[in-house]
This record gives C-alpha cells, structure tokens and sequence, in this order.
C-alpha cells in the first residue's frame, strides 16, 4: 500500500505488509493509480510505470488483476507503486510479514538489490531480525518507544548495549546468567563442549536440536527456571541428554548489570 492521500508527504512513500492492491485494476493501473489522480501527464506516467516495472521484473505481468500474482508478485506491484513517485525516502512496514519463508528469502534479496539500484534512503520496520541483520546498514533497536541501541547490525551483535538487546538478536539469543551479583552473557556458537574437569559451565540438557549443519542444545544451570542456557555445536558433536560440560573465551564474555540491564564492559 502506498499512502497517495497526503500530497504534503509526496517525498515519503510507504509500503505495508498487506499489499492493499485494488482487485478491479491491473497491476499498470494499481502502479500509475497515485500518479493519475495527481494530474500527471500521460506519457509521464507510462515512463515512470514501465521504469519501475523494469526494475522489478514485472513487465510481464502489467496486464494481470492481483488474483492472477502470488504473494511475492503482490508485494513487488506494491513497491512499484511506491517506486513510481520517485520519493527521497521509502517506508517499508512490516512489508514481508505475509509471506512464506522461501519467498520471505527472495524478497529480502530483492530490496537490498533494488536499494543498491535506487540508492534511496529507506526505513525498515520489522520485527525479525533475520530481515534487520541482512537488510539494514544501520540498526534501531526499539523497546517500549525507546531506542536501546542504535549501530551498524554486527556491531550491535557483537557488544549488545542492554541485555533487551542480547536476548533479541542472535537465535538462539545470547545466554544470560547470574554470576557474582552480575550477569554473564554468553552467545550460544561460543560455547564449546570441554572434559567436565576444564568446565565453565555444566549444562543439565533438557531438547537437543539437530539442525544438519549443526546441533542446538537446550538446557539449564542450576534452578531450572532461572538460568535457561542454548549451546550452539558443531554437527558431529557427541550431545545427548544428561550433563554437558562446556567452556568458552573469556573475549567472548559480556557482563551486565541484572538491575538496570546496562551493560558493564564497556
């Protein structure tokens, strides 16, 4: 959907997740539909519409009413029309939330080609952080209205400002546990298993995941409700259900303050 209803905002178009294209109109006429109620000259229409249908491989498809799209076609008539009215800045909302995961794939390939295309400034809503990790340049963590922290993606990975932020990026997220009136945060692909004698940690295993590429291990520390651990493991390691011991770098260690979350090691 693209807000056509504020010329004041003609600088600004925005894309949701929910397409909102017009079922009686062709994919041409849901594109140039902004463009015609403006007053814009024909010709000029055509030109922008069959720019951005170019750039979005729907050249094909201009003739079709949206029933005839699937769902990642849909979403590309909706940036289409966004595209057309040439704006300083793009929206985008939640724009791939409606979609399967193979096309949830392909469409995040596309916008990060069509930003290298259009070199628009864009502004990316999202609640997965697959999406923010890939697509961004610069990452806004927000939590309850506020920004708790704001970088380059893996700089935002790499030292977490808040232990917010350490539980929302990274899947499975990073490990937090009380330790000496602090708390340690260890990312799960840091964890190594180790002899019980060299242990950091013993984890009591309770859902072991094997994932192919690698294994994902899930267990607690202690009180079972208080100091849930992931371990992330190489394919080939030997988990299974009981005690697992496991080390890990001491560069790969983060500490936060358990009252306010703030991070320590700055």
């Amino acid at each position: 959907m693209v807000n056509e209803l504020e010329p004041k905002d003609r600088d600004i178009a925005m894309v949701f997740q929910n397409y909102a294209l017009y079922p009686h109109m062709t994919v041409q006429e849901n594109m140039s539909y902004g463009l015609r109620i403006k007053g814009i000259a024909k010709e000029e229409i055509e030109r922008k519409v069959r720019n951005a249908a170019d750039i979005l491989e729907l050249g094909s498809f201009l003739d079709r009413k949206p029933r005839a799209l699937s769902g990642g076609q849909r979403q590309r008539v909706a940036m289409g029309r966004a595209i057309v009215r040439e704006p300083q800045v793009f929206l985008f909302d939640e724009p791939l939330s409606n979609l399967d995961a193979k096309l949830r794939v392909q469409m995040r390939g596309e916008l990060q080609a069509l930003h290298r295309r259009l070199g628009t400034t864009s502004l990316f809503v999202t609640h997965d952080q697959v999406e923010a990790m890939t697509l961004a340049q610069r990452m806004i963590v927000m939590n309850a209205g506020r920004a708790e922290q704001i970088g380059a993606p893996l700089e935002v990975y790499a030292r977490p400002a808040t232990t917010f932020v350490a539980g929302f990026i990274g899947s499975p997220p990073m490990n937090l546990i009380p330790r000496d009136g602090r708390l340690l945060g260890i990312r799960p692909e840091h964890l190594e298993p180790c002899a019980a004698s060299e242990a950091m940690l013993t984890i009591d295993v309770d859902l072991i995941e094997p994932l192919g590429a690698d294994i994902i291990v899930y267990g607690h520390i202690g009180d079972k409700e208080s100091a849930r651990v992931a371990a992330r493991l190489p394919a080939d390691a030997k988990a299974q259900a009981g005690k697992l011991a496991v080390r890990y770098a001491p560069a790969n260690v983060h500490w936060f303050d358990p009252a306010s979350g703030r991070r320590l090691d700055t």
